[in-house]
């Protein structure tokens, strides 16, 4: 008898659910990251892995992979990768209006301070490699030396906007401010010979983002400078990433905006890229690997009546990478807890519970820089219907604008998007609803810079909740044709705001705070009011993953102090990780009512740290961080055997917890952005 020649598939182990593990929904914790398996080649990955790839600006939703490809290239190449500071609070001469035109020379003068600070940062990796020695640089290189002393990427170009001030006095200088950044890439053009190429990848710019016309110019400025670097040296390249909702403002005034369109590479992600996504994972612990593109997620998910669940699945997170991997990761962990050996449709079922509230949650904070507190306005619908007509969104409008709390909250966006088509139009914009018109298919906005336009919208128009958030709102499935036999609900879903306060108070406070900090006098005299205003900021902006906050006991030699110590409950995000990674049981705040550090400030937050409530210490103070503060830092961690680290926050880092959290909840991003750069700065 002849033997078959097909080769037997290759099987997996009985227990093989138990094993599993679809790492962090979040790239910035993800572990999994470390294995080049877990990583999909999908088009963005490849343009930015590619060096002689041509585009630069990489958009994407929240969630769509931008943070994870700069990890992968940071990695696999030779690259830098930069977290901006400086997009809100940078200075700028004579207001901003003059700076929103992208052919004057008020502009033209930031888009050159970007370029000669991202040269200067090639320059800096190019030392730091050892392409390069310094001895060597000669004539508008070494003129340079000066601004190479500053590492950190936010004050070179502090300093180069002041002498962009100086020099917009005088005609002469300003040519000679512009001469600079060319002198310079011919320099390093003339050094660069033997040298590969390095990349410099910045993310994560939402962080600094407060949405102002500042920082929009200052975003446009940097995506200009990307672009003409890209074209006119050839011995580096500048990526930017960039939030699909950010973007969408510097569209909105760029009079040169076709020009950067072309540079654009958008974060997309199709039904066989999530497919390998998650079957890479589900993967990574086995020698045995069995077959991508269907068969790997069919042996861990039950089929529905012989079809495959993916789709389903797919589906409800919009087609989101991080959506996908967060509702897999739920339904996984109801899967084990019921002892399933494999995932069955009720434990999907179960799962879309928990995910849909996660996901309205995570919805109104993406969009809380463009529409303050938006979150109140799609917790109205609460209790409402899946879909509705035109009429009964009119109603809906009418009824958000005579809203007290949506007034004070939200009235700087939602007047200006009263009109029906607008509403829709927004809504429409954020992936909250979708729009079906007669004898046609619902449609829902894809992701991407270059997304699907707003449908057609007449009064036969209908509007449907996207099934993502259905659950969270608790939504009939029927149509709403008016609101007379409805209203709109005002709980429902829990505001993301401290117990015993409402939200006009809170903001009332957050507000109160933010003019106390600006205006408090530093010193030994005010030492007492700068720590309850620390203390404030940990208890308003904080309170969600810090909590019983107290002032510790007196210090040395009797002096009085009112420094903080708060119980970090988080079960997600960056203070998750420092529970687990440090022990931080308890988080110790230490506050300084001036501008200079010295090694006694940094010996009194190790004698904290080297107590059993864990290794992680804050120290709020008035000034910059200079460089020799690491090596403190350095010395904690070392006593420590690597088990503690203090981070140091300042003034504007302050600030931008208060903004974030008037404007709807606090963001893990920025702290986290301090935390990447003093592990950096110490290893």
């Amino acid at each position: 008898m002849a033997k078959s020649s097909k080769k037997p598939q290759p099987v997996l182990p009985k227990d093989a659910l138990t094993r599993v593990s679809v790492g962090h929904s979040f790239a910035e914790y993800d572990t999994l990251l470390e294995n080049k398996w877990a990583f999909v080649n999908t088009p963005a990955m490849a343009q930015a892995v590619e060096s002689t790839g041509e585009k630069c600006l990489f958009v994407g939703r929240r969630g769509t992979g931008k943070t994870a490809i700069t990890r992968f290239v940071e990695s696999n190449k030779r690259a830098t990768i930069i977290h901006p500071q400086t997009l809100s609070s940078a200075n700028l001469p004579d207001g901003i209006d003059k700076f929103k035109d992208t052919r004057q020379r008020p502009f033209t003068s930031i888009v050159h301070a970007f370029k000669r600070t991202l040269l200067l940062e090639f320059l800096a990796a190019w030392i730091r490699n050892g392409d390069v020695n310094e001895y060597e640089f000669v004539g508008d290189v070494k003129r340079e030396s000066r601004l190479l002393q500053e590492e950190d990427f936010d004050f070179k170009l502090v300093a180069i906007l002041e002498e962009y001030e100086h020099a917009s006095k005088s005609e002469k200088e300003w040519l000679k401010y512009l001469r600079r950044v060319k002198a310079l890439a011919l320099g390093m053009g003339n050094l660069s010979e033997g040298i590969a190429k390095h990349r410099i990848l910045i993310d994560r710019v939402d962080e600094d983002w407060d949405g102002s016309d500042k920082a929009i110019v200052m975003l446009m400025a940097l995506m200009h400078a990307a672009v003409q670097l890209n074209i006119e040296v050839s011995f580096a390249r500048t990526m930017v990433f960039c939030r699909e909702n950010i973007f969408e403002r510097v569209r909105e005034i760029d009079n040169e905006f076709a020009r950067l369109e072309t540079w654009i590479v958008s974060l997309d992600w199709t039904r066989e890229l999530l497919l390998q996504l998650v079957e890479r994972r589900l993967l990574v612990p086995f020698n045995t690997r069995t077959p991508l593109g269907g068969p790997t997620w069919d042996h861990f998910f039950e089929l529905e009546n012989g079809v495959s669940s993916y789709e389903w699945v797919f589906e409800q997170c919009q087609h989101r990478p991080r959506d996908v991997l967060m509702y897999v990761d739920y339904a996984i962990d109801g899967a084990r807890a019921r002892r399933h050996n494999q995932v069955q449709i009720e434990d999907l079922h179960e799962a879309k519970k928990k995910f849909s509230d996660s996901r309205l949650k995570d919805l109104g904070d993406e969009y809380s820089e463009n529409f303050h507190q938006i979150q109140l306005v799609l917790a109205r619908f609460f209790g409402l219907t899946t879909c509705y007509t035109i009429a009964a969104i009119r109603d809906i409008i009418a009824a958000l604008i005579a809203d007290e709390q949506i007034k004070t909250a939200c009235g700087k966006w939602i007047y200006a998007n009263s009109a029906p088509e607008s509403f829709i139009g927004l809504l429409f914009d954020i992936g909250f609803i979708g729009i079906r018109n007669p004898s046609a298919n619902i449609v829902y906005r894809s992701h991407g810079a270059r997304a699907k336009a707003l449908p057609k919208i007449d009064d036969h128009t209908q509007i449907e909740i996207h099934p993502t958030f259905h659950d969270a709102l608790q939504l009939r499935d029927s149509v709403l044709t008016e609101l007379k036999d409805a209203t709109l609900r005002e709980v429902g879903i829990l505001l993301d705001i401290p117990g015993s306060i409402d939200l006009v108070e809170y903001q009332d406070k957050l507000d109160s705070l933010a003019e106390e900090l600006s205006t408090l006098p530093k010193g030994e005299k005010h030492a007492t009011e700068y720590e309850d205003v620390v203390g404030q900021v940990i208890k308003y902006s904080l309170f969600h993953v810090l909590t019983n906050l107290e002032p510790q006991s007196p210090g040395k030699k009797g002096r009085v102090r009112r420094d903080w110590i708060a119980a970090n409950v988080a079960h997600a995000g960056f203070w998750n990780m420092v529970r687990n990674r440090y022990g931080a049981t308890q988080v110790v705040f230490e506050c300084k009512n001036y501008e200079t550090l010295d090694s006694s400030d940094f010996q009194q937050m190790g004698y904290y740290l080297s107590r059993p409530i864990g290794g992680f210490g804050v120290i709020a103070f008035r000034g910059e961080i200079k460089n020799h503060y690491y090596e403190h830092i350095q010395r904690i961690a070392n006593q420590q055997n690597g088990n503690a680290i203090v981070v140091l926050l300042g003034d504007r880092d302050l600030r931008v917890f208060i903004r974030q959290a008037r404007n709807g909840g606090v963001k893990d991003g920025h702290i986290q952005d301090i935390y990447d750069k003093t592990v950096r700065k110490i290893s």
